[in-house]
Order: C-alpha cells, then sequence, then structure tokens
C-alpha cells in the first residue's frame, strides 16, 4: 500500500492529482495521434478511420465525468490501482486508463474490433 501511495502521490505531483483524489479541478487530455489504431505497441499498425479526440476529465469521489471534444459525454466509475486510474462509462467496454505520469490509454470496441488511442493529460488551468 506505501508503494501503491507513493506512486500516485508522484503522479498527483504531475497531474496536480490524477492519483486517489483528483480534488477540484479537471484533466485535458489530448491525443498523439488523430486516429485510434488497432495496434500501437511498437507504432500506429491498423490505422481506423475513428477520430481520436481530446476530452477533459472532472473526477469526485464516486465516479468521473468525461467530456469528448464533439460532444460526447461519459458518465464513469472510476478505479485506482498502481497503474493509474481507470475509467469506464456504464454499459459499455470502452475505457481509459490515465497513469500516475499523465499517460493516457483509451480503448474502445467498434465494429468487433479492439481500438486504441493513446497521449497526454495535463491540469487544466484555474
Amino acid at each position: 500500500m506505501k508503494r501503491l501511495n507513493a506512486v500516485l502521490a508522484a503522479g498527483a505531483a504531475v497531474l496536480g492529482g490524477v492519483g486517489p483524489a483528483l480534488a477540484a479541478g479537471v484533466l485535458i487530455c489530448t491525443p498523439d495521434l488523430p486516429v485510434f489504431c488497432g495496434n500501437l505497441h511498437v507504432a500506429c499498425a491498423g490505422r481506423s478511420r475513428i477520430a481520436a479526440v481530446a476530452f477533459e476529465v472532472a473526477a469526485g469521489a464516486q465516479g468521473a465525468e468525461v467530456r469528448f471534444a464533439g460532444g460526447d459525454v461519459w458518465q464513469a466509475s472510476q478505479t485506482v490501482s498502481e497503474s493509474g486510474r481507470v475509467l469506464r462509462p456504464a454499459g459499455s467496454r470502452d475505457w481509459i486508463r490515465i497513469a500516475p505520469d499523465g499517460r493516457f490509454s483509451h480503448r474502445i470496441y467498434r465494429g468487433g474490433q479492439a481500438w486504441m488511442s493513446v497521449g497526454g493529460c495535463v491540469r487544466a488551468a484555474g
């Protein structure tokens, strides 16, 4: 538990609270590539036509609201572990994992296939 708290505290310092207590504030997350990919282990293999868009995360004690550029909104549950915070919308297999260092991976399932986008998050000014 001490290790988990240290990892999350380090991430919280970078993100201003992505660890256990994302207090008042919002994270702004921007994808590295303009589209989702079938495989991102080395590079984008299997480029999709699905646009990867920026999103904002406002997390509270019980869940998080994720607002995507273009207007989609998730009311998401959240789980915290050593690998960061995982956000999942109700009734969907899709998820976003935000690591303590601010990097994110966003997995979606469309047309019977899994697609992924990666990028980075920073704390919104204000």
